[in-house]
């Protein structure tokens, strides 16, 4: 049985080699996309004769622009959470970090340009469309599990029905949850609800099947699987 709420405990923070092993392989998934994507940009750019002046360049002004774009994902909040059940907001925050490093490394690349004499680092057209996939690279890293989710679905017999407490927001969650995942085997056939206004009405295809103080009858009701 499931329950729509939960206690939350406090927990400790996370130690910088705890943070690191975490977030560090998203970090250095980030460093290949942006590398890869200013490279790409840049060849594509030239189509493939590349002037010595630009490759000299671009080898010295990456680390500056990979800095930018690790820095900023780092203070947007885009390492650290779990990122099989981000939603809009993570979304959110993947574009406006790119927004943000995009307008820093262009800002970059100008100043430094000025700062040498005129002539920017980059052209600003690798500088601009390299910020844009490296935006379109962090965000399907991170999305990936959404963009292609491959799910071995578990047989009937392997799967526990449950009853559901709270058919509220919470337990709304839950059995979305449940439902987009079929491989947790758990498989909600009803819900409890002290509230008799919500008695007989769905959630989600689940109905509410009585009070909590049914729960005794309904455990020896149900078809349980």
């Amino acid at each position: 049985m499931l329950k729509g709420t939960a206690e939350l405990a406090p927990q400790r923070g996370d130690s910088v080699a705890e943070r690191l092993r975490r977030d560090g392989p998203l970090a250095a998934g980030d460093l290949g996309v942006a590398f890869f994507s200013y490279l790409l940009t840049l060849v594509l750019r030239f189509d493939g004769a590349v002037p010595d002046r630009y490759w000299n360049s671009f080898w010295l002004f990456l680390p500056v622009a990979l800095t930018i774009h690790v820095v900023v994902h780092h203070l947007c909040g885009l390492y650290g959470p779990m990122w099989r059940y981000a939603s809009v907001d993570e979304a959110r925050r993947v574009v406006q970090a790119g927004v943000i490093s995009g307008a820093a490394v262009v800002a970059a690349n100008l100043l430094i340009g000025w700062a040498g004499g005129g002539l920017r680092v980059l052209p600003l057209s690798v500088a601009t469309f390299g910020a844009v996939l490296t935006l379109l690279g962090s965000g399907a890293i991170r999305f990936q599990s959404r963009l292609v989710t491959v799910r071995q679905p578990s047989r009937d017999s392997e799967r526990r029905s449950v009853l559901i407490v709270g058919a509220g927001s919470a337990g709304s969650l839950i059995i979305k949850d449940l439902l987009r995942n079929p491989s947790l085997g758990l498989h909600p056939v009803g819900l409890v609800d002290d509230d008799r206004r919500k008695l007989g009405r769905r959630l989600h295809g689940v109905p509410v099947l009585g009070p909590r103080t049914a729960i005794g009858r309904l455990v020896d009701a149900v078809n349980w699987a």
